[in-house]
């Protein structure tokens, strides 16, 4: 098993998708925009790894004495020269503790090649828990409703807290020779949250639902007919964790 830890908004979601192969993760410029802890299956040459992506606050799950590498992620923000003597400075100042660091760009996948190899290398060969095909263990209603949320986000911005947002899926029926029905339901806490949501003549509401079939659509890789809904429950955050 692989954690990967890290600061709100370090690119952890980017990492993990770009492993991966493919989105699972959402991804917004919002901290924290994962509502949960996302497994992901990673085929590797002849040997495969788990990522757990783990949040914020979940950094004492780190057990000591296993092999840590320290990932400086976004250096394409930085250049050349700053990254090298960031580099230096950090594993002169971690080499007692036998850390290893390494400088990468998880959006641009430069650096991540080198990543991986640091894994391979470092976790031990075992048996296939899962399939080849398989990518990750949670359902496809997971990340339906995930992609919704990364819409919302988008979407939105500051209008709607993003800590105040509950996406349920109601129904996921696959129909042949038809496109798969998927209906469900976001939970606000208040009426001017949903009057938002809707926008003027539900307009806004059309607008997310367009863009969330189109990622649903891609990730499913068939065609779907999404119906959302939007409730309103007053303080049902303080009783459920967002």
């Amino acid at each position: 098993y692989v954690a990967l830890i890290g600061q709100p908004n370090a690119g952890k979601s980017t990492l993990l998708n770009r492993l991966i192969g493919q989105k699972l993760s959402i991804v917004t410029q919002k901290p924290q925009t994962p509502a949960t802890a996302s497994w992901a299956l990673c085929p590797a040459a002849v040997t495969r790894w788990v990522a757990k992506l783990l949040l914020e606050g979940m950094e004492s799950a780190v057990v000591q004495k296993k092999p840590t590498l320290s990932c400086w992620n976004k250096k394409d923000s930085l250049k050349p020269g700053e990254i090298a003597k960031k580099l230096q400075w950090y594993q002169e100042a971690v080499a007692a503790d036998g850390h290893q660091v390494v400088a990468l760009s998880a959006k641009r996948g430069d650096g991540v090649d080198g990543l991986l190899a640091w894994m391979l290398d470092n976790i031990p060969q075992g048996p296939a828990y899962y399939p080849k095909d398989v990518v990750s263990e949670l359902p496809e209603r997971f990340f339906v409703a995930e992609i919704v949320r990364e819409k919302i986000l988008l979407q939105y911005g500051q209008e709607v807290p993003y800590a105040c947002q509950l996406v349920t899926v109601r129904a996921f029926r696959e129909r042949e020779g038809a496109k798969d029905y998927i209906s469900l339901d976001i939970m606000v806490e208040r009426d001017s949250q949903k009057a938002i949501l809707l926008g003027k003549e539900g307009k806004a509401l059309k607008a997310l639902a367009t863009a969330a079939r189109i990622d649903i659509e891609e990730f499913l890789g068939r065609q779907v007919f999404l119906e959302i809904r939007v409730k309103v429950k007053e303080k049902w955050s303080r009783t459920r964790p967002c």
